[in-house]
């Protein structure tokens, strides 16, 4: 036990998962959906059935005909996932709207959203995401930082983005924490105000010296 913390018991786990981005529970607490599973772009969103937690197992992967998974997004029985690539320098990005209602076998529902070009661009949509507690509004953190309404579920909309967000980030709603690993000896980190997702600002920044 941490001072402060929680007692934290392992219960299970799973081999040969891979590489890891992202993990988050379906509604009912019985799936992980993990992205980013492997350097294998065809195996990059694994679904595991945790409805025994001390016996989880992966019970199958996911894969894009072209792109890996770079972040996932769970929203009542609805799964975001951002799919991205990059060819002869220019970048592919897919958001795609799954259907959970069966948590353990998602559904294709719709490509809302395809960009394909310059990185710069490429980033809006891509990284780690937050829900909003009282409304339904998702936040972005890599790259912009950007907020989308899933009202309707199929057809996210874009409300607001502004940039700044470091590659390393951490959500405590309202507040984004977040640092970029810049050459020693100062690591800055900001903090942004996400309690408005039509005016998302830097409320504080400052650095370490390591």
């Amino acid at each position: 036990q941490t001072k402060g913390g929680y007692d934290v018991e392992l219960v299970g786990w799973v081999d040969s998962v891979g590489r890891v981005g992202r993990a988050l529970a379906s509604e009912d607490g019985r799936v992980i959906y993990a992205s980013g599973g492997s350097t294998e772009w065809r195996d990059s969103l694994i679904i595991v059935d945790i409805s025994d937690p001390a016996n989880p197992y992966v019970y199958k992967r996911i894969g894009h005909d072209t792109l890996w998974s770079a972040g996932i997004m769970v929203v009542d029985t609805f799964l975001y996932v951002w799919w991205l690539g990059s060819y002869s320098g220019r970048y592919i990005h897919e958001l795609r709207v799954y259907g959970i209602s069966d948590p353990l076998n998602p559904v294709l529902l719709k490509i809302p959203h395809r960009y394909e070009g310059p990185q710069s661009k490429s980033a809006l949509l891509w990284g780690d995401a937050c829900l909003h507690p009282t409304i339904d509004t998702i936040f972005y953190g890599f790259g912009d930082i950007t907020s989308f309404t899933v009202s309707d579920p199929l057809n996210p909309r874009l409300i607001s983005s502004t940039s700044g967000a470091g590659l390393s980030r951490s959500f405590s709603y309202p507040y984004l924490f977040t640092c970029s690993p810049d050459p020693p000896p100062y690591t800055p980190w900001y903090i942004y105000d996400l309690s408005d997702p039509s005016h998302m600002f830097m409320v504080h920044r400052d650095s370490v010296y390591e």
